[in-house]
């Protein structure tokens, strides 16, 4: 699977459960190609906001005659349009596409749902967004009055007062992941297009840090009626990294509430390893940390309220390198293959190339022509290694990985 913006990125192989992680996606529209055993192609277009996750559903084989048409009207008085379209494939389970609209016409090929959303934007602005039932639609066609909508929203700080430059994003129900957002001005003031729904999601993220994330917000019944959001946060977490023991400083990381669909920054943390959060409300948090030279995070935190405080462990990444050579026998090194565990956690290096945490060594798990087997960007700790030459030879043994070095280990096969 290779995943094509302006330019082609690195391409990946789908793990064992039919996934394939690309960690650094450009944003913006971006077209997902699929290449099968048989050298034919699958492409699935979709759109990545700044900053957001987003799973794309690669449906091998549709059913064309079952799409949807879409007419804009008015499509003439804007710019260049396109569909976000979310349906339904099973229970809890949504499929995720992009779909250019032309000359204000648009086709949705199938399979669908029950339901499906559909969001017209304009660029990077959303203009409107609409739900429907498919049992509903009859000849499968939607028209659009093409307009751009939206409610007025008002932000309060927790003293009263009007809270200009927070960050404020509004989601609809988990399962459908749509999101939108936008910074308050001078007055608190700012106006968002949002699903026409009697419930949805708040996050607030004032420019002088903290926040709320996943606050239910009922939606006032007169679409025109402006909506008032007040600031108000009862705790904070202290987060303390280390790493075996050691206090590391200049680690970012961020909140995630239980939908998954809006974060919250923390500090970065200083000399003593300590980062907060600044204000936040009592709730369930996953924290997560993303960053160059340290391996991924994900940490679930009950905050309570008061102030929490928490110890997560965290691992500085290095490198390993083996060489192999089978004694009498120089061109038995080459092609073996290469077992590697991490012992902390029982985890194969395997198993992380094809989830996408690590990139795929360029002969997979096997070394080269000259016997040299490396991997880089593994979390220090110790590592168990077993390598099978080509005639079965075996050798096993361990190293000792360190923080942004490199585990070097000269590894001789012996006959079974």
């Amino acid at each position: 699977v290779r995943l094509s913006q302006a330019h082609p990125s690195n391409g990946q192989s789908f793990s064992i459960d039919g996934t394939a992680l690309f960690p650094k996606a450009p944003a913006g529209q971006v077209v997902v190609i699929v290449r099968m055993p048989d050298g034919s192609e699958v492409r699935e277009a979709n759109y990545l906001r700044v900053g957001g996750r987003r799973e794309v559903d690669v449906v091998v084989e549709g059913d064309p005659s079952a799409g949807l048409d879409v007419l804009i009207k008015n499509a003439d008085s804007f710019g260049e349009l396109g569909l976000l379209v979310t349906t339904s494939l099973a229970l809890d389970h949504r499929r995720e596409r992009f779909v250019t609209v032309a000359e204000g016409q648009g086709f949705i090929p199938g399979p669908f749902g029950e339901a499906v959303w559909l969001e017209l934007v304009e660029g990077d602005s959303t203009l409107m967004v609409r739900q429907y039932n498919l049992a509903e639609l009859p000849g499968r066609r939607v028209v659009l009055e093409g307009r751009r909508e939206g409610r007025t929203f008002r932000v309060f700080g927790a003293n009263g007062e009007a809270l200009p430059g927070a960050m404020v994003s509004i989601a609809s129900p988990p399962e459908t992941g749509s999101l939108s957002w936008g910074y308050t001005d001078g007055t608190g003031q700012l106006r968002l297009v949002v699903p026409p729904l009697d419930s949805l999601l708040v996050c607030i993220r004032p420019a002088s840090g903290g926040g709320i994330v996943d606050r239910p917000l009922r939606m006032p019944a007169q679409f025109e009626e402006e909506v008032t959001l007040h600031l108000e946060v009862d705790a904070e977490l202290n987060v303390r990294y280390l790493d075996r023991g050691i206090a590391l400083s200049g680690i970012k990381g961020f909140l995630l509430g239980p939908s998954g669909l809006a974060a919250l920054p923390i500090s970065y943390s200083d000399g003593s390893g300590l980062a907060h959060s600044g204000g936040i409300s009592a709730s369930s948090y996953t924290l997560r940390v993303l960053q160059d030279e340290i391996w991924p995070v994900r940490a679930e935190v009950q905050v309570i309220t008061g102030i929490n405080e928490y110890n997560v462990e965290v691992r500085r990444v290095g490198s390993l390198e083996l060489m192999v050579s089978v004694p009498g026998k120089p061109g038995n090194g080459p092609g073996a293959r290469v077992f590697l565990q991490y012992v902390e956690t029982g985890e194969s290096i395997a198993d992380w190339v094809g989830l996408g945490f690590l990139k795929r060594p360029e002969l997979g798990m096997r070394a080269d022509d000259g016997g040299f087997f490396r991997v880089a960007g593994v979390p220090n700790g110790t590592y168990r290694y077993s390598v099978v030459g080509l005639e079965g030879e075996v050798a096993e043994g361990e190293l000792v990985v360190p923080p942004h070095g490199t585990a070097r280990v000269e590894v001789e096969l012996r006959p079974q």
